[in-house]
């Protein structure tokens, strides 16, 4: 847990600022909340022994950085995504201050909205893992990432600053796409998993949450997945 906590420059900036812009008890309340959002994700990575790599402070709140395999099972996943909103959804139930409930609401809507990499985008990439290959996710959850941030382009220039920052983390995510696909391949040829079995003619119809036999057209035969990527 050594130097896990980590401080965004930009926090120190957005203080200061709020300070001098009569914005700081709405940033505060801001941070607050997030900070509270964040502890969900927390304490569940707790108490599924998933491995914290980083807890960034960053304007507005936390950002949590897991340390954790691709292929744990799908509820895992669910889990350390949903209870993020969960916990800030129970503060409607705590709070009775107006303008903090509708702050909260605000930020509670925004976090579900299918971009990345709010919590809406990674459980929209949840279920469209289960239902298409991971390839095809990983681009479709792209895709709607950019569709969404596009649709809310305004004449504002808060609104214009939020969406550049949104399509550059959409952008670091397509980077990573590569990265994550052969992560995904290696801890396959690693770790035996029990998912159910299903057949496949190549290796770009790998899915999550299914384990493979793929068609070998030159014997006419299938091959299990580790047999496959060693061959």
């Amino acid at each position: 847990m050594k130097n896990i906590l980590k401080v965004n420059f930009f926090f120190y900036i957005l203080f200061l600022v709020s300070i001098f812009t009569g914005y700081f008890k709405t940033f505060i309340t801001i941070t607050l909340i997030t900070i509270f959002h964040e502890l969900g994700h927390i304490i569940i990575a707790l108490l599924l022994n998933v491995k914290i790599e980083k807890i960034v402070i960053v304007p507005f709140g936390l950002i949590t950085i897991f340390n954790k395999k691709i292929n744990i099972p799908i509820i895992f996943d669910f889990l350390l995504t949903i209870m993020g909103p969960f916990f800030q959804f129970l503060l409607f139930f705590v709070i009775k201050d107006e303008e903090i409930l509708k702050i909260n609401y605000s930020l509670l809507l925004f976090n579900l909205m299918p971009i990345i990499p709010l919590d809406g985008s990674k459980l929209l990439h949840l279920i469209l893992e289960k239902l298409f290959s991971i390839k095809v996710s990983y681009n479709l959850t792209i895709l709607i990432s950019i569709i969404t941030l596009i649709s809310l382009l305004k004449y504002n220039l808060t609104i214009l600053i939020i969406v550049i920052i949104y399509l550059f983390n959409t952008y670091k995510f397509l980077k990573d796409k590569n990265v994550y696909f052969n992560k995904f391949l290696l801890e396959r040829y690693l770790y035996n998993y029990n998912f159910k079995i299903t057949k496949i003619n190549n290796i770009n119809n790998f899915k999550k949450y299914k384990k493979h036999i793929i068609n070998n057209q030159f014997e006419k035969d299938y091959l299990k997945e580790k047999h496959f990527k060693t061959n």
